[in-house]
């Protein structure tokens, strides 16, 4: 009983300081919501691999080491859990104050519903989700380890999604709970199948990814887009100027991660073989 108990008191206080968050955390300008900090780790994140791929190609990494194949499961199991964890945490906080406060409360958080869904635990998962796109920047170097070509898509992606969710947290928009419970329930599904597949696993369904990507990016640009059809027509006002504005960023960014997305779909599983010539 021991053990166990040693555990408790060693794991409970980290839980309580790094997932139980308090308010000020996600709802200042310090830390993570510094807008400094998301501009500066894109840029870095962009400059650094090439950087990081000159260096590996010249040590002749493999990245098919026992404990580099260590590393790559328990990254990709990680993510899976906190994936998990935070889409039903979302989901749930969503569905709660739905119930409580109607539809429309809950889509205009912000404006209708006094943002009590934002400090109801939306704004720390919120917070939580954008910090981890810090953390899936290692998706990219776990490649280039495996000295395998980074595509544009991959660092289109994770540059952006650092720079859009710091904008819908700064600005504690509303829309952002279709970001979040959208992209936690896609990312629990990928990462899973890439710990299976790390772990030797292979799995049928990969392309069942990419088109599960391209969808929730299709719905979450669906379900925002009344957003600006109510704020324009004055209607009702649903997001105020900064959170449209981030919204808008949003939009901007997922078309062409939509296009791109498409383009790799194509070429990876619809490219047909080419046609043996007769002897």
């Amino acid at each position: 009983m021991a053990i166990p108990h040693t555990l408790e008191t060693l794991v409970t206080p980290m839980i309580q300081k790094y997932w139980y968050l308090k308010p000020e955390v996600y709802n200042g300008s310090e830390g993570f919501m510094n807008p400094v900090v998301p501009v500066v780790s894109a840029v870095a994140y962009l400059l650094a691999k090439p950087v990081v791929a000159m260096i590996c190609k010249a040590l002749g990494t493999t990245g098919k080491s026992s404990l580099f194949t260590l590393f790559v499961v328990l990254h990709n199991l990680a993510l899976m859990v906190f994936s998990a964890v935070v889409w039903k945490e979302s989901w749930t906080v969503v569905s709660e104050f739905y119930h409580k406060k109607g539809l429309m409360a809950t889509y205009c958080d912000s404006q209708l519903g006094g943002g009590e869904m934002w400090a109801a635990d939306m704004g720390r998962l919120a917070f939580l989700f954008y910090v981890s796109k810090y953390y899936e920047f290692l998706d990219t170097f776990v490649l280039l380890v495996k000295q395998k070509k980074v595509m544009v898509l991959q660092s289109y992606h994770h540059a952006g999604a650092v720079l859009t969710m710091f904008g819908l947290c700064y600005t504690q928009a509303s829309s952002v709970l279709w970001f979040v419970c959208l992209n936690s329930m896609i990312h629990t599904f990928m990462y899973t199948y890439y710990a299976l597949s790390a772990c030797g696993i292979r799995l049928p369904g990969k392309s069942l990814i990419t088109t599960c990507q391209i969808i929730q990016f299709l719905v979450g640009i669906s379900c925002t887009v009344p957003i600006f059809v109510m704020k324009y027509t004055g209607s009702v006002d649903c997001q105020t100027d900064a959170q449209v504005a981030a919204l808008v960023a949003v939009h901007l960014y997922v078309f062409p991660l939509i296009a791109l997305f498409a383009n790799f779909f194509i070429k990876s599983y619809m490219k047909k073989a080419p046609k043996q010539k007769k002897v």
